[in-house]
């Protein structure tokens, strides 16, 4: 099975944060740094979103620092805000969002406006705080591994519903496949050879066991 593949955002300032994540993560985890990626014809726009557009988690962390600035048509921010609003716009990425506590004057007025927009109460996402770089790569750990449960409950319930689903289908046509064949034998009666009759329970034993397959792979 390949590794997950996560897209950590943040700025140059929480180094300390991203090699205590590495450390913590890199052995059961893909992670994408930029600080660890190859020089490469793509720009750096197009490079970080084809990164964030094939993630299955996108992880941002947040600390004092804005980052530098990204301008584009719509209006200007922040590196690290234009990729969360990348990622915010894939519908089934997960992205999970760690803030450093901090005193608000070690907090760049910009980057305490982005924050409380991207974790507003209403429409922001559910974020979590952490004091030290250790205690960050740890909640990280946490989480991933919390979402990983909850992913596999869910493919777990979808398939246990689908096979709920099919089984009352799955056996009519099971039983109508065995009543038609029965009906075929009582009607020919002797005129079945003995080779017929073995290739009639065949095919009958081989639906059956198609339909049971069929039905434990949904």
């Amino acid at each position: 099975m390949r590794k997950l593949f996560v897209f950590v955002s943040s700025t140059s300032a929480l180094a300390d944060e991203r090699r205590h994540l590495r450390d913590e993560l890199q052995a059961t985890y893909e992670l994408y740094l930029y600080e660890q990626d190859r020089p490469r014809r793509s720009s750096p726009e197009e490079h970080s979103r084809a990164q964030i557009e094939k993630a299955d988690v996108f992880l941002g962390i947040l600390g004092g620092d804005y980052g530098s600035l990204f301008s584009d048509a719509d209006r200007p921010r922040s590196i690290v805000e234009w990729e969360h609003d990348v990622a915010r716009d894939i519908d089934d990425l997960e992205a999970m969002v760690f803030v450093k506590e901090l005193p608000t004057a070690e907090r760049d007025p910009r980057q305490q406006a982005f924050i409380d927009g991207l974790t507003a109460f209403r429409g922001g996402l559910w974020r979590q705080t952490y004091l030290t770089p250790t205690q960050f790569a740890r909640l990280a750990h946490i989480a991933l591994e919390r979402w990983l449960g909850e992913r596999f409950t869910a493919d777990r319930d979808a398939s246990a519903d689908r096979q709920r689903r099919w089984a009352g289908p799955l056996g009519v046509v099971a039983a109508g496949v065995v009543l038609v064949l029965l009906g075929v034998v009582l009607a020919q009666g002797q005129a079945l050879s003995t080779n017929a009759m073995v290739g009639l329970c065949m095919t009958v034993t081989l639906f059956v066991a198609s339909c049971f397959v069929f039905h434990q792979r949904l």
